[in-house]
């Protein structure tokens, strides 16, 4: 629905904006045997290119906003899902969480996960285990 949107917000739009660079082209430079008064032009563009013009840029405001409206809607779902993921994680592994098993979970790159982690310990006030390795894993308080 809203590449149709697009498509004939675009195309009314284009047609309104050649109407209105006609009867400019028509009222800048008038022809010698024209009798036609320059402000008949103008009502006319008015008339002839304004409906299109008015008419594809609704359409073409209206499909710009569904479109920013979905991808909200998808961000919020995909972040739910991914709290939901980040919350079954922890009760499998009694409340401790490493960067990487998260990472290959999720299907988030390294640098994601650890933000994400970051976050949520410290919204949880989470601690931090630090493996002879230099692995840190995040112990949640359950």
């Amino acid at each position: 629905m809203r590449a149709l949107k697009y498509t004939l917000g675009s195309l009314l739009f284009s047609f309104g904006f050649l109407f209105l660079v006609v009867f400019i082209s028509l009222i800048v430079e008038p022809q010698e045997d024209d009798d036609v008064p320059p402000a008949a032009y103008v009502a006319a563009s008015v008339i002839m290119a304004g409906p299109p013009l008015l008419g594809g840029g609704l359409l073409l405001w209206s499909a710009a906003r569904q479109g920013v409206n979905s991808r909200k809607v998808q961000e919020a779902k995909s972040q739910a899902e991914l709290r939901d993921l980040f919350f079954t994680l922890l009760q499998e592994n009694q409340g401790e969480l490493s960067v990487l098993k998260f990472a290959m979970v999720a299907e988030l790159s390294g640098e994601a996960a650890r933000e994400y982690l970051d976050e949520r310990a410290k919204e949880f006030g989470a601690d931090f285990n630090v493996s002879d390795r230099g692995e840190i894993t995040y112990v949640f308080p359950l």
